[in-house]
């Protein structure tokens, strides 16, 4: 009996070390691998969109919109289906 006591706390002890070792290597990691997950999911804009960036402003059209939102009559969103 005293054999498997020793057993088991033992086993606690050695499973309570690995975790103890691990955490801090892999809270050091996080932050590349939050980095590399960005990067993998970003689109790269080709060289037309990176030349149309300058969207004008269209002040009748903001004023609209902004009227039709006080006047609760927005307009709902178009669904596009997708293939």
């Amino acid at each position: 009996m005293r054999n498997l006591q020793v057993l088991i706390l033992s086993g606690a002890a050695a499973s309570l070390s690995a975790c103890a070792s691990t955490a801090p290597v892999l809270k050091a990691n996080s932050r590349m691998a939050v980095k590399a997950n960005i990067a993998a999911q970003a689109i790269a804009p080709d060289a037309d969109q990176k030349a149309n960036r300058h969207i004008p402003q269209n002040r009748a059209l903001r004023e609209a919109a902004r009227k039709r939102y006080e006047a609760g009559e927005v307009r709902q969103p178009k669904v596009q289906k997708t293939n």
